[in-house]
């Protein structure tokens, strides 16, 4: 049996309250479609809005379902359809795949400590007087 290394990620909003019940499920990107994207970043340089449209595009791309609803119709799985959605609803869909997504883990914990402090480095020290001639 083989490893599968397509993953999805289920995105739950339970910390805050104006999105409880707000499910997101997406895949993760393929290496390809990372390097593509940070081709692209680097390429569209200040222009935060290409830049943020391309996000948008690799996240609708990825998008497996929501449960988002407009008037009791589902909405689309696009660009359009999320260019449309509430500024704050996006902003968290976003920023919450991509800390799933693209987040590195933190650093390890040390293998071991400092031990304990040397005796030599707790001896005050002071600058030697000058020597006297006999």
């Amino acid at each position: 049996m083989g490893f599968d290394g397509k993953k999805t990620l289920h995105l739950t909003f339970v910390d805050d309250p104006d999105l409880k019940g707000l499910e997101v499920t997406v895949r993760r990107p393929s290496f390809g479609q990372v390097l593509k994207a940070t081709k692209r970043s680097e390429e569209l340089g200040d222009d935060d809005a290409a830049t943020t449209r391309a996000t948008a595009e690799l996240l609708c791309e990825l998008l497996v379902e929501w449960n988002l609803e407009e008037d009791g119709k589902p909405v689309p799985h696009d660009v359009d359809a999320l260019y449309d959605l509430d500024y704050s609803v996006v902003k968290a869909i976003i920023s919450a795949w991509e800390e799933n997504t693209f987040r590195v883990s933190g650093p390890k914990e040390p293998s071991s400590d400092d031990g304990p402090q040397s005796v030599v480095a707790s001896i005050p020290m002071e600058p030697l007087s000058e020597s006297r001639a006999s």
